[in-house]
């Protein structure tokens, strides 16, 4: 391959690796947010919430990342 062409592939690879890091947070996201209206639900019924009970609790992400 050219050293041009070996560029290319290495901008799309890195806008590839960059979408899908962002579908993966995104995804993350939704989630969390349906993690907290899950257990708010619950805890207005009075109920102890299950869903999620086998994840633990949820990791803070560094800020070096």
């Amino acid at each position: 391959m050219s050293r041009t062409k070996s560029f290319e592939a290495e901008g799309a690879l890195d806008k590839a690796r960059k979408h899908k890091k962002r579908q993966l947070e995104d995804t993350l996201v939704v989630v969390i947010k349906k993690r907290k209206e899950y257990e708010e639900k619950m805890k207005e019924k009075g109920e102890a919430p299950v869903m999620f009970s086998h994840l633990g609790p949820p990791r803070r992400e560094s800020e070096a990342s």
